[in-house]
């Protein structure tokens, strides 16, 4: 999706989507293609990959930590 149709979908600037998009290219949550005058982003499955393995990882820490309270 471009960033313009990325932009279009929320209630904030423009601008404020780039830095968004800016930040989850640096974590390597999405990737961008450039397209003659369009960037194009879409997800990377490996960098959503991690984060998911990460969430579990802490899902499971704090269920660990509740039940140590019981």
């Amino acid at each position: 999706m471009s960033a313009t149709a990325i932009a279009d979908r929320f209630r904030i600037s423009a601008p404020a989507i780039s830095q968004h998009l800016k930040i989850l290219r640096e974590a390597r949550l999405v990737a961008m293609e450039k397209r003659k005058q369009q960037r194009i982003y879409q997800l990377n499955p490996q960098g959503m990959s991690e984060v998911e393995g990460w969430a579990q990882t802490m899902a499971e820490r704090w269920q660990a930590r509740y039940r140590a309270l019981d």
